[in-house]
């Protein structure tokens, strides 16, 4: 079927108009909807970003201030490797004392007794002086070499070995040698972690 408008041809365009009018108004109404929302979304995402760019700036500023406050701990730590290289100095060369009087004194064979020990030990080396009485010669080689197999000591010397005037007829004798450089005061492991 068909319509049939009995209005005049004027009316007709005015409603066109019209209805386009409102359709456009409708579509301008939804962009600024959109645009509107997208506005929010941005601000929001703005205002968010702009938080979190103060907060870094905040943190950079504590960053730099524990920086200029770490000059001083610079400085601190450079005097602490001075005492500590002080400390290495103090420390030394000086020989395991325990493991060397051990290994003296584990060296003396049975016929042998020893009267005195005399360590002298400066910076970076020392000598020993041992002397002592054994009842033959052959008890006093037995003592030497036992004493050569100890480490930490250098080329034995015997000054004097001879049987004694009284009549327990034994013999004296007298060595010296030198002390070795050892590995030093043994520096706790606290002290070491700072290097």
């Amino acid at each position: 079927m068909y319509s049939i408008s009995l209005l005049p041809y004027e009316y007709k365009m005015l409603d066109s108009k019209e209805r386009k009018k409102n359709i456009s108004l409708l579509i301008a109404i939804g962009v600024m909807g959109i645009l509107f929302a997208a506005y929010l979304i941005l601000t929001v995402y703005a205002s968010g970003k702009t938080a979190e760019l103060n907060g870094l700036r905040a943190e950079s500023a504590a960053v730099e201030a524990q920086i200029a406050n770490m000059g001083d701990i610079k400085v601190i730590n450079d005097e602490v490797g001075i005492l500590l290289k002080d400390v290495m100095t103090a420390a030394g060369t000086s020989p395991d004392w325990n493991q060397l009087i051990a290994d003296i004194g584990n060296s003396v064979p049975d016929p042998v007794s020893l009267k005195s020990i005399k360590l002298n030990y400066q910076g970076s080396s020392g000598e020993c002086i041992v002397q002592g009485a054994g009842s033959n010669h052959q008890s006093v080689s037995d003592f030497l070499r036992k004493l050569e197999d100890n480490s930490g000591i250098g080329e034995i010397k015997c000054k004097f070995s001879s049987r004694s005037d009284s009549a327990d007829d034994f013999v004296e004798f007298e060595l010296s040698f030198p002390i070795l450089q050892g590995p030093g005061y043994k520096i706790p492991l606290e002290v070491n972690s700072n290097e």
